[in-house]
């Protein structure tokens, strides 16, 4: 099958953005032919890795566009990727006057508040999976801090006015087939649109680096891992602030993976909570050098307040470590019984003490530890590796596109 694909972020051995239409396309390419439209200042990357079979990548330029980010409050942005996703559907339509594409998929980026005018191709149109209808838990302003909390608020507003965005719901109307990339994205759809709606993770994993299952406790202090851009949203406070009152329980080493503009607020957190000395702040590192911290590691925690999936999720199920993770967003969604969720609903102290109770009682149990890494790498090689998002894709499109064929092989 003729594949048009549109992945504004596409690009080889990332997580994020760049990683999901880098390995959509990947598995897609294994059985169809792709055309993918990316942008411009992907091109160096792509070329260096000697790019994909059965994979074109199309480079849309945006060079001079990007100054339309200097507008501020989000509202650059906004134009700058309604700009580009016009842009990529003018490209992609002189491709389709010679190549007689059989497919249009909007992948990236994954936010349902971005449009896409790929459907007036005249045929079948896929949406997803997009995300961003996750939204931070009531309070929590502590946690985010008060320039987080504004944008947080932004965020909000931006989600009710996107129902009425004219262009976004052109998309939902005309879309064959669209998937969020989770329930509380599926949640915010006009409801004339959930008949056609279906909640399917962006995210997938490669199997292909297992990690040895601890056979006992470790020597040494209990070894605390969290990863990510170091954002009010990820809310890493709340775990410094959860691990205060287990300093004198036992010996444990947080490590920070990542930076970010909230990293000197989290610094002097740690330092008012008295565990400094127990917090290594290391920064960004390398993916091959991450990957030995997850095996380094004995308990991985995600205390981000809203994510769509989360990547880093599925490489520490992979790596089989227990998981703890905050109840919203995607995360809660993708861990089964590999972890513990920590309920968010009676407010930031209440969550706190329960994420506090959760780390003790993994830290105290190596039998406990043990369960839960086996968990995590059942868990995600049955249901979220890479290699089975096209079937998935494909048969859901089956059910769900009426007038059209779209078979598995081209």
């Amino acid at each position: 099958m003729k594949i048009v694909l549109s992945a504004y972020a596409c690009l080889p051995n990332r997580g994020s953005e760049g990683g999901v239409g880098w390995n959509w396309a990947r598995e897609l390419s294994r059985e169809h032919q792709l055309w993918v439209l990316t942008s411009e200042w992907n091109r160096d990357e792509i070329e260096k890795s000697g790019g994909l079979a059965n994979v074109n990548f199309i480079y849309i330029s945006d060079r001079w566009v990007k100054l339309a980010w200097l507008i501020p409050w989000g509202v650059g942005g906004w134009l700058y990727n309604y700009w580009w996703q016009y842009k990529s559907f003018l490209t992609a339509r002189e491709l389709h006057k010679v190549i007689g594409f059989e497919l249009a998929h909007h992948l990236t980026y994954a936010s349902w508040r971005i449009p896409s005018f790929l459907k007036k191709l005249g045929i079948p149109f896929i949406w997803g999976p997009v995300g961003g209808g996750e939204e931070v838990p009531p309070g929590f302003f502590k946690a985010l801090g008060w320039q987080g909390w504004i944008k947080e608020q932004v965020r909000f507003l931006a989600n009710r006015l996107s129902r009425f965005d004219p262009f976004v719901r052109a998309t939902m109307k005309n879309a064959n087939l669209i998937l969020c990339s989770n329930k509380d994205t599926h949640k915010i759809l006009p409801r004339e649109f959930l008949h056609k709606s279906h909640v399917m993770l962006q995210v997938g994993i490669d199997m292909d680096e297992r990690r040895q299952l601890p056979t006992g406790k470790n020597q040494g202090p209990f070894q605390i891992l969290w990863v990510g851009r170091i954002l009010p949203l990820k809310a890493l406070p709340v775990l410094l602030w959860a691990l205060k009152p287990l300093r004198y329980q036992f010996d444990f080493r947080l490590r920070v993976i990542g930076d970010g503009p909230d990293r000197k607020r989290c610094a002097g957190i740690a330092r008012n909570c008295g565990i400094a000395d127990r917090v290594d702040f290391i920064g960004w590192l390398p993916h091959e050098k991450v990957k030995i911290e997850y095996q380094n590691a004995d308990l991985f925690v995600f205390t981000s307040l809203r994510d769509s999936v989360g990547t880093v999720v599925f490489e520490a199920m992979a790596s089989g470590l227990p998981l703890v993770v905050m109840d919203c967003g995607g995360p809660k969604e993708v861990i089964g019984e590999a972890g513990i969720c920590i309920p968010v609903n009676e407010g930031m102290e209440k969550a706190i003490t329960e994420l506090s109770n959760a780390i003790a009682t993994i830290a105290a149990d190596p039998a406990l530890r043990e369960n839960l890494s086996q968990k995590a790498l059942t868990h995600v090689e049955a249901e979220h590796t890479w290699w089975q998002k096209p079937k998935l894709l494909f048969d859901l499109a089956q059910s769900f596109i009426q007038n059209h064929h779209i078979g598995r092989h081209a």
